[in-house]
């Protein structure tokens, strides 16, 4: 028998809100089967949601690092790397990138 998560452990082990899996679940991006009242996500589900969201190491290594300067070919292609789940980076209150907590599926 394979595991199921609920909202709480998974949200637990990918180290966000509750809520996230939650608006995931809504939006049908992340499979799940109810009992009664109880969410249930299997854990073949939660392995394809990471399968899907996880930079795979080739595409690790097409992109710069944040130490390596952009050479001419990087420049203006808008390239802006993808964060968890469609979320958007959001500014800190001194106009300074906020402190991005990632959960496993987000890479580094």
């Amino acid at each position: 028998m394979t595991r199921a998560y609920t909202v709480a452990s998974l949200a637990d082990e990918w180290h966000c809100s509750q809520s996230v899996i939650r608006k995931a679940i809504a939006d049908g991006r992340l499979g799940h089967f109810r009992l009664g009242t109880l969410i249930r996500i299997p854990a073949e589900e939660v392995r394809r949601f990471e399968c899907q969201n996880i930079a795979s190491n080739d595409f690790e290594a097409a992109t710069p690092s944040s130490t390596e300067a952009p050479t001419e070919s990087d420049t203006g292609r808008g390239f802006e790397r993808p964060t968890a789940l469609g979320l958007k980076r959001r500014q800190g209150g001194d106009g300074r990138p906020a402190i991005v907590h990632r959960g496993p599926w987000a890479g580094s």
